[in-house]
Parts: structure tokens; sequence; C-alpha cells
């Protein structure tokens, strides 16, 4: 099974553990350092994936992985570090938005910066989504409705994905 079919979203992140584990080993044997710190991601995201209460473990695995990602790693994988970030402080217990509200922004704003480069809708929506949240505790409304105009033009744009603009969309 490879390393990309191993979504948190597939609905049951135990299964993937196993495999996410293996590739980490695999990657650590061959000295594979960007390929190890996606597996890491991965695995971060999979402990998420199973809740609350592994928040803490899944950010040091987070925090271990950036600094190769961040260096080396294409848009794409940069990009669902930083969401897999702020979703670790946003899952933890003991964060509070209201006391550090930009540990959390910043990394999903620098997400959808790039997400909206690539055009890659399903994790530009994850964003605005946790964007509107956070704007939403702070009450910080303008920018929530900002936020949430977004994550309904992304998608907007996952339901319909022809691009009017191709010049081959409207070939009969």
């Amino acid at each position: 099974m490879p390393l990309s079919c191993l979504s948190p979203k597939s609905g049951n992140a135990v299964l993937g553990l196993p495999y996410a584990l293996a590739s980490l080993s695999f990657c650590q044997s061959f000295n594979l350092d960007l390929l190890k710190a996606s597996a890491t991601l991965t695995l971060a995201e999979l402990w998420l994936s199973l809740g609350s209460n592994h928040a803490e473990r899944a950010s040091i695995l987070v925090q271990g992985a950036l600094p190769m990602i961040l260096g080396h790693g294409g848009l794409e994988l940069r990009s669902r570090a930083y969401i897999a970030e702020a979703k670790c402080y946003l899952s933890n217990p003991s964060f509070s938005v209201f006391e550090n509200s930009e540990v959390v922004l910043d990394p999903l704003r620098q997400a959808t910066e790039e997400l909206e480069i690539l055009e890659y809708h399903e994790l530009a929506a994850e964003a605005f989504y946790l964007i509107a949240m956070v704007f939403d505790k702070l009450g910080q409304l303008e920018e929530r409705e900002e936020a949430a105009a977004s994550f309904m033009k992304h998608v907007k744009a996952l339901e319909n994905p022809q691009n009017e603009q191709d010049p081959l969309f409207n070939i009969h």
C-alpha cells in the first residue's frame, strides 16, 4: 500500500498506523529524509484523527518533521504540515485560541496561499474552515465571513470541477 493511500480520511486511522510506521521505518533505513518527514506527517495526521487525547503526540511528530518539510517539501506537503500543525493546537484541550490565535492563524494562512496556487480545493477548504472557526471563537465576524466565503468557493470548485476557462471544456 503506497503511503499516499494512508489518508486519515479513509475512515479507520487505526488500520493505517502499522503502514505508516512501516513506511517510517523503511525511510529511516534508507536515509530518505523527505519521505521520512512525509511519513511522520501522515502518522501525526492519523494520531490527530483518533481524537484530542493524541494531540500532544501528533504535535511532537509534526514539529519534528517541519524543518525537513519546510526546507525541502513541495507546496502540497508544506500545506498539509501547516494544517496539521494548526489542528494539533486546536485539538489540544490546554490551548487557548484567545491567548495565542496567531500560532494557529499564521500556518493556516500560509497553507491557504500555497493551496490556492495549486488549486487544491479540498485542503484549501479545510484550511479556510479552520480559519473561520478561529475567527468565530474570537468574535471577529467580518473575518469569519471572509474565511467562510473562501471556504464555500473551494467547496463549489470541488462540486463543479470543470474549468470553463479551459479551451477544451466547450469542445463538442
